[in-house]
């Protein structure tokens, strides 16, 4: 189904959906172009910066919702692109069969949790590795500032215990 970009008038507000629409019906200005992401095998989006669920994934991770009915049901059984959803992997092969679920269980993909530990680990050197604006090892938080920098002092004290042991290592204040 195509999406349609409509002119509602010029007393309409395209921002923020306000003001008057005068031109009923409106004419269709034009089709905007639709452009989707690449999926893997899973169903997850691929491309941008990698990320750890991404490459060791605990399901399929959605941009959109099928929501909920009950009392107040809003936009029941319709897709919500407000909120994503997770459709998770089933644990073991039995499950996923049971189920016919295409996609590889936890146990298939990772043997058990040391498994997904290390595929963790993994994912998360290649997403630093791949960011360039990222140190390998970082100490801090980006932008929390150092106990010098708080303080107005920016000179480095020998520790007490590199002190006593005569130890090279050095302290920030």
């Amino acid at each position: 189904m195509p999406v349609l970009d409509y002119d509602w008038g010029p007393q309409f507000n395209y921002n923020d959906t306000s003001g008057v629409p005068s031109r009923q019906p409106p004419p269709i200005k034009r089709v905007l172009r639709m452009l989707v992401p690449r999926v893997d095998a899973d169903g997850n989006e691929l491309g941008g910066v990698p990320v750890v669920l991404r490459d060791a994934p605990l399901g399929t991770y959605l941009g959109w919702n099928i929501t909920a009915g009950g009392e107040r049901p809003f936009h029941q059984g319709q897709i919500c692109d407000y909120a994503g959803g997770m459709i998770p992997f089933a644990k073991t092969r039995e499950e996923r069969q049971a189920s016919g679920d295409p996609r590889l269980s936890l146990e298939e993909r990772y043997q058990d949790h040391a498994g997904y530990v290390a595929a963790a680990r993994a994912a998360a050197a290649k997403a630093v590795a791949a960011a360039s604006c990222c140190r390998k090892t970082p100490t801090r938080s980006p932008g929390r500032p150092t106990r010098a920098q708080c303080s107005g002092r920016s000179h480095l004290k020998l520790s007490s215990r590199a002190a006593r042991e005569g130890s090279p290592r050095h302290d920030v204040l």
